[in-house]
């Protein structure tokens, strides 16, 4: 067995762990379909629209809701302003932090033209 199937038997071990707290058996399956994909998403530019032509006070105010609605799981928000600097916060804080399974570090984002704008692989690749 080598690391990589290693660090998935764990990741599985640590899953069916939690399902079973949860009261899931292995065998109730739930279905994934709609998760990602549907209605909201097919929608995405009409919602960036929206994002685009909202004033700066109601930016605020959904920053301030976000940063009060984080505080009780933990979730600490770290306004920045621009697209560079945010990049480049999430460069740092990769750089800080240790992986939970294994020593390979990775970073997952969602294909979304404001994500894609941060260049935030070329940015991480600066820093290996």
């Amino acid at each position: 067995m080598n690391l990589a199937d290693f660090h998935d038997n764990e990741q599985n071990q640590f899953i069916s762990r939690v399902r079973g707290a949860l009261g899931y058996s292995q065998s109730n399956q739930r279905n994934r379909k709609g998760l990602v994909f549907g209605e909201k998403f097919d929608k995405a530019g009409e919602y960036l629209e929206k994002v685009k032509i909202r004033t700066d006070g109601e930016r605020r105010e959904l920053l301030n809701a976000l940063i009060e609605a984080g505080k009780p799981i933990n979730l600490h928000v770290i306004p920045k302003e621009d697209s560079e600097s945010v990049a480049t916060a999430i460069a740092d804080l990769v750089q800080r932090k240790n992986p939970e399974w294994g020593n390979q570090k990775s970073v997952v984002a969602w294909k979304h033209p404001l994500i894609e704008e941060m260049n935030l692989t070329e940015v991480l690749a600066r820093q290996y």
